[in-house]
């Protein structure tokens, strides 16, 4: 793993991780929606790129961030394709905010829901999942469904919870996520196994207009 330093500082309201996968074309947008968004919340933050062994442009992509955003913007860049969660995992230990957003690079989280989440978690949770309607692919429809009945037969979630990518997380719970240690890292099950004061919090999703799912069978 390579990593762009962090330049120290004190610690940020909120860390943001953002797993990449050959997203060059909504990363510059991705990160100007974020600053935005705290901007009007008022509060500080960090965003932790971490590039899975992207095949496009990407690392260039958040090497010119870095440049010009060296305060905000980390870039980390894995030395091989490791999947999703271990690009959660590699951004969850460098991060240093007292919340944790988990987005994804793609901009079908909008940014903009930021404050829906952060308002569910004021209300006493240790973790808030974005829920919306599924509008996926047949194939990781399938795939999602079998996680998600696999999770809740392991896991016991609290009746009802949908569990997705985009979630705000307090710090103590990624303290305990952190001290996991597993060659085949799942978030959502490691947060389950946390706590059970989660929730969600409604959001929209919109339509991916860049690329295209990086899911296979």
């Amino acid at each position: 793993m390579t990593t762009a330093p962090d330049g120290g500082g004190l610690r940020p309201d909120f860390s943001v991780v953002v797993p990449v996968y050959n997203s060059e074309r909504s990363l510059e947008e991705l990160y100007a929606r974020l600053e935005a968004t705290f901007a009007a919340m008022g509060r500080t933050f960090e965003v932790i790129f971490v590039d899975d062994c992207s095949r496009d442009g990407s690392m260039e992509v958040l090497r010119s961030l870095h440049a010009r955003h060296p305060g905000p913007v980390r870039a980390l860049s894995l030395y091989r394709n490791q999947g999703q969660h271990a690009a959660l995992m590699c951004g969850l230990q460098a991060c240093r905010g007292e919340l944790v957003v988990t987005i994804d690079d793609d901009l079908q989280h909008r940014p903009e829901d930021i404050p829906l989440l952060y308002a569910k978690l004021q209300e006493g949770y240790d973790a808030v999942f974005g829920s919306y309607p599924r509008k996926e692919g047949l194939l990781k429809s399938l795939g999602s469904r079998a996680v998600g009945r696999l999770a809740h037969r392991i896991f016991d979630p609290p009746q009802g919870l949908e569990m997705s990518a985009f979630r705000l997380i307090r710090r103590d719970v990624v303290e305990h996520v952190k001290a996991y240690r597993t060659s085949f890292p799942y978030l959502t099950g490691m947060i389950l196994s946390t706590t059970r004061r989660v929730a969600n919090a409604d959001i929209h999703h919109d339509e991916r207009r860049y690329g295209h799912t990086g899911y296979t069978l």
